[in-house]
């Protein structure tokens, strides 16, 4: 009787894994952050609603990758973003 051993290889590749940040203004709101490099967007997620800044140029996008809650919450004042959806169902 003889036995074999059989080996088993699984190959994952994960592309779209965004992972966000969370920060918090001085007041205490909380600000999820996620970045898309390849779109030059940021997308924030405040109080369940998404929100998605317009594309920006290499030099802004690498300036704002350092932005606190409190820039993010200034930034939420401006027009230079869109709601990407009413209510985001994950909170």
């Amino acid at each position: 009787m003889t036995s074999e051993s059989k080996c088993v290889i699984f190959v994952f590749t994960f592309k779209n894994i965004k992972t966000m940040k969370t920060l918090t203004t001085i007041t205490g709101k909380e600000i999820k952050v996620g970045s898309n490099k390849s779109t030059r967007t940021f997308t924030l997620i405040v109080n369940g609603i998404k929100y998605r800044t317009t594309k920006m140029t290499q030099e802004e996008f690498n300036s704002c990758l350092h932005n606190t809650g409190n820039d993010w919450n200034q930034f939420l004042k401006s027009d230079d973003y869109y709601v990407s959806a009413k209510k985001f169902i994950n909170k």
